[in-house]
């Protein structure tokens, strides 16, 4: 027979098909057959309960993503990457420590997930951007009156081992340089693009937005 954490895992996933974020009239998880082995298997209260929590816990993370969506500007990706992190969180504090009440989330629950994440032997650099995420998440629900504390502010994020950036060499510099067809009609263009990248360490995407407004030609300076 199926298990509460079965339903629950059942739940999340058939709220979260794919899409990254659903409307309620889009909350399909009441699957007929399956919620009345568990109303059969379990209390009528116990059964209302996590159901009732996963469908609050799901229009948090909603309105979460909405508010990074809106205020922040954050794309779509990085938005996806925020829902996994939420959504592994929440089946940990429903399944592993039995809450269903996201205001009932201590310190200690924190630090279990904190174990939980070194046991699945995620690295130091996913461990610390989930805890960051769910930093924020407790900070919007604290904001909105969700929570009267923040647990997640005394925990600490595993130290990351700063690693030097791979440079080119001079040498390679000149390769790809020459490499540039010198007869071809966009040659000084691509040169410059090229130029521009190296010796002011430009990235991709302040490059694809340079404007001719950014050069200050008479100190021969670029901002």
């Amino acid at each position: 027979m199926p298990s509460r954490n079965a339903f629950i895992a059942f739940t999340w996933k058939s709220i979260f098909n794919g899409d990254l974020m659903l409307n309620p009239s889009e909350y399909n998880f009441l699957n007929p057959y399956f919620s009345l082995i568990i109303l059969l298997t379990s209390s009528v209260y116990e059964f209302a309960s996590f159901t009732i929590s996963i469908f609050l816990f799901v229009t948090f993370i909603k309105e979460f993503l909405k508010v990074l969506k809106i205020e922040k500007g954050l794309a779509k990706n990085s938005l996806q990457s925020y829902k996994r992190d939420l959504i592994k969180y929440h089946l940990f504090i429903q399944k592993r420590q039995r809450l269903e009440d996201i205001a009932k989330v201590k310190e200690r629950n924190l630090r279990a997930y904190v174990r939980f994440l070194n046991a699945e032997n995620m690295s130091a650099n996913s461990i610390k951007r989930a805890i960051s995420c769910i930093r924020t998440y407790h900070k919007f629900l604290l904001t909105e009156g969700k929570m009267d504390h923040n647990p997640v502010l005394s925990i600490d994020t595993p130290k990351v081992a700063k690693k030097l950036p791979n440079i080119l060499t001079v040498e390679e510099i000149d390769k790809i340089l020459n490499f540039i067809p010198r007869k071809a009609p966009m040659s000084m263009r691509d040169i410059a693009i090229f130029e521009m990248m190296y010796s002011c360490g430009l990235r991709v995407t302040e490059l694809c937005n340079f404007k001719i407004s950014n050069i200050f030609w008479d100190t021969e300076m670029i901002r």
